[in-house]
């Protein structure tokens, strides 16, 4: 053997190691992570109704960085030229919000579940925050938020928590790969999250709200038809209407729209004519309107989305 080959070997023989141990730490981490997700209480856990769905792969990729997956997959849009001015916007905001989200232990430690984007299968997962001073002596209030296309992201309950301490509001994430929560499972993923924070927690069942950005803001309306009496409320963010007859359910709770004025994904006049279509169907609809905001309106306005929301969460619902 050759001076040279042997030098090859040794360094193959260093990187399988350095693989192997880097493979066996994040396993490590996941096997850690794991037991966090049944805690009860306040903070934030990732949690899993058919964990068993998982597949191992998928369990360590939870352990990369959710931040690194979101800066290259917003990069690779803007270079694609999927909408470029608006990702050019809101991905320095973005960023920004994962750096302060780094500087909380609970949320560093959290893992992501972008990885299930892509999965054939269920796992049933959905992220639950519970405010700080959570005390199950009282009845508390439950926002569901659904995602939107780009998949669930630990980034939603951080955007959330705060406005979940100040105004004391459990939160409520699930997962449905891109969104399509019009499909059957997609809505019953979401009301099976709600019953089982429903049966863990102790929550005001008369004040439950549903809410769903993008994605989420055109599905919420499948998920409220098929249980109607569960919420007081919906709040579609950035979202439209499916169909015009999904008007004429909604219009048995009041509707909270939230949209910016320069969204290039769902137009502006989409979500004017979704409220106008709930209102005529008698509907109690309020239209909350940003200009110099686009689809990405809960980065852009997070303040003043919190201050609407905290005021239209306390009228007669």
């Amino acid at each position: 053997m050759t001076p040279s080959s042997g030098r090859s070997r040794l360094r193959r023989g260093v990187l399988c190691a350095l693989a192997l141990a880097a493979v066996l730490f994040i396993a490590a981490k996941a096997r850690r992570g794991e037991p966090a997700a049944e805690r009860e209480g306040p903070g934030v856990t990732s949690r899993f109704e058919r964990p068993a769905q998982v597949w191992v792969v998928q369990r360590l990729a939870q352990w990369i960085p959710e931040e690194w997956l979101v800066a290259v997959g917003m990069r690779a849009a803007q270079i694609a030229g999927l909408f470029p001015g608006q990702l050019a916007r809101a991905r320095p905001l973005i960023m920004d919000d994962y750096s302060r989200m780094r500087r909380d232990p609970a949320f560093r430690r959290l893992p992501g579940v972008l990885s299930l984007l892509l999965s054939p299968r269920d796992p049933g997962h959905y992220f639950l925050y519970v405010p700080k001073d959570y005390d199950p002596a009282k009845k508390w209030p439950v926002i569901v938020f659904l995602h939107g296309w780009g998949g669930n992201s630990k980034y939603y309950p951080w955007w959330w928590s705060q406005f979940a301490d100040e105004h004391g509001v459990i939160i409520v994430g699930p997962t449905f790969g891109h969104g399509h929560w019009e499909r059957e499972s997609g809505a019953r993923d979401a009301l099976d999250a709600l019953a089982r924070t429903t049966n863990t927690f102790s929550v005001d069942e008369r004040r439950v709200f549903l809410a769903g950005q993008s994605n989420g803001g055109m599905g919420l309306w499948s998920v409220y038809a098929r249980k109607p009496q569960a919420f007081a409320g919906l709040i579609c963010i950035s979202g439209a209407l499916r169909a015009p007859e999904e008007a004429a359910e909604a219009a048995r709770v009041p509707v909270l729209f939230i949209h910016g004025g320069r969204d290039a994904n769902v137009p502006l006049e989409a979500g004017r004519r979704a409220a106008r279509a709930v209102g005529a169907a008698g509907g109690r609809v309020e239209f909350l309107e940003f200009p110099d905001a686009d689809h990405f309106v809960m980065a852009e306005e997070r303040q003043k989305i919190y201050a609407a929301l905290a005021r239209w969460m306390t009228l007669d619902h």
